[in-house]
């Protein structure tokens, strides 16, 4: 048989979803930097740098260390230090940073809170993220173990298992010995019907006492 290669491919068109990052009701968290060159329609949470391509597409809300905007965004953003909206960039929504650059040729919509003052707010975000991303990763890898008490759930039905066939067993061997049993007897009482008739047809023709057999 010859083995058949598989075409390589083009690398340039296949989606990559990161291991550090998941998606959970409709948020996409991701624990490192994060690239994104299509379309999502759902929050995005980001505990390093986020970068929305010029291809991208956000529509939802976005929390990060840092976000580079260079394509188009429609919801409110959250950065615990910078927000650099780039050429060509379409942003409508709210933003939230401790610094903000609105480069030009942009186009824009939006309401704008910058200062010190906001940091404290996003960092309280970027640390509920980072708790929630370790709880739910926990949680989704939990559920590929088997508990201790399906462990003990499995054993129980093997041992009810066993004993259903060793009951089916008896079962089957005490069918086995009244049938036995009963061919027996009828065998008993056939051959004492046939020893009497014997013994009558004797007695008649040598007119004598009975003999026993």
């Amino acid at each position: 048989m010859i083995e058949k290669k598989a075409n390589t491919p083009d690398l340039e068109y296949v989606c990559f979803l990161g291991k550090d990052s998941l998606i959970h009701e409709n948020t996409l968290i991701a624990s490192s930097h994060l690239k994104i060159t299509g379309s999502v329609s759902i929050d995005v949470h980001c505990l390093g740098n986020l970068v929305v391509s010029q291809a991208g597409l956000v529509f939802g809300d976005i929390v990060a260390e840092n976000v580079h905007v260079y394509g188009k965004v429609k919801g409110d953003i959250w950065a615990n230090n910078n927000v650099h909206l780039y050429k060509g960039a379409q942003v409508i929504g709210k933003i939230n940073s401790d610094f903000l650059k609105v480069e030009e040729g942009t186009s824009c919509r939006i309401d704008a809170t910058v200062g010190d003052h906001v940091r404290s707010k996003t960092q309280n975000l970027l640390k509920q993220i980072e708790e929630n991303y370790k709880r739910i990763q926990k949680d989704m890898l939990e559920g590929f173990t088997v508990e201790e008490e399906d462990e003990e759930r499995l054993s129980r039905l093997s041992t009810n298992k066993k004993s259903q066939i060793a009951s089916e067993s008896n079962g089957k061997s005490r069918n086995h010995s009244e049938n036995n049993s009963s061919s027996t007897n009828g065998n008993s009482n056939g051959n004492s019907r046939g020893n009497t008739t014997r013994q009558a047809e004797f007695m008649k023709k040598n007119k004598s006492k009975p003999l026993f057999f």
